[in-house]
């Protein structure tokens, strides 16, 4: 059974800051210091959001509250640490108005995060700047191929989305290997026209991305893949939208939590 995704969309207006109080003390005391941290409030709603997910599906595991805890690998890649074995692993991620998590079975991962990851991005990119001034700030991580692909896209829009395709795989295989910040991007190629990815020049075996679309409350359209790897697979495939994809208004989920983790 493939991993499933869950994502929320979080309207800024409707998640009040009661509820944001009230759903605090729902997560262990180490991360609500870290969420208390955080300057903006929407980055603390959206970090807490993201803590509440993995909780929630421990839940559906039928795991009562009292019975699991989170650790982090040294890269700082986040893990059910109880009970032991996990009955998933997962990875988080979280762009403006979404949060989204992937989680599933991983049985022959050597790790204790596991091998699934996330990447999620906004249609968008910073006003006052052009398309071409966009991608040349991350040319440095992108390889000559997709710098190619890039500069001849046919309009702004195209070049746009085709970036946030190869910056999302790029983000979810390597979050999948919970290797942290040091991995050099342009050991990844991307080309998302032909769905076709190489790492260090040869095929990702034993990998399975997925490719998918999403829009908030809103009417904001969001790109994302997730990455899963197994030792067992033989091969690699890119598919588009063949997950389970869960949808859900951030503020319903976290009254649901509320609820239910209490």
């Amino acid at each position: 059974m493939p991993p499933r995704i869950q994502i929320l969309t979080y309207d800024a207006s409707s998640f009040s800051d009661e509820l944001y109080q009230q759903c605090l003390p729902l997560v262990d005391s180490e991360s609500q210091i870290r969420i208390q941290r955080f300057f903006r409030r929407d980055d603390a709603v959206r970090t807490l959001l993201s803590r509440l997910l993995p909780r929630m599906a421990l839940l559906d595991h039928g795991i009562q509250p009292n019975l699991f805890t989170f650790n982090a690998t040294k890269e700082g890649k986040p893990f059910v640490a109880t009970p032991s074995p996990a009955p998933f692993f997962y990875n988080v991620s979280h762009d403006n108005e979404l949060v989204a998590m992937v989680h599933g079975e991983n049985s022959t991962s050597s790790s204790l995060a596991g091998s699934l990851g996330i990447d999620v991005m906004r249609l968008d990119m910073p006003k006052r700047e052009s398309m071409d001034s966009f991608i040349e700030t991350f040319t440095d991580q992108l390889t000559e191929s997709e710098t190619t692909i890039l500069h001849a896209g046919a309009t702004a829009q195209s070049k746009l989305e085709m970036f946030f395709w190869i910056w999302t795989f790029k983000e979810a295989y390597t979050k999948a290997l919970g290797v942290g910040l040091g991995f050099d991007f342009r050991r990844i190629s991307v080309d998302p026209q032909h769905n076709i990815v190489r790492v260090d020049g040869k095929e990702p075996c034993g990998w399975k991305f997925d490719k998918f679309r999403c829009r908030n409350g809103n009417g904001v359209d969001y790109v994302g893949v997730a990455a899963d790897y197994s030792s067992l697979r033989e091969g690699w495939s890119v598919e588009e939208g063949k997950w389970e994809v869960q949808q859900e208004d951030a503020k319903e989920f976290a009254e649901k939590c509320l609820t239910s983790l209490r």
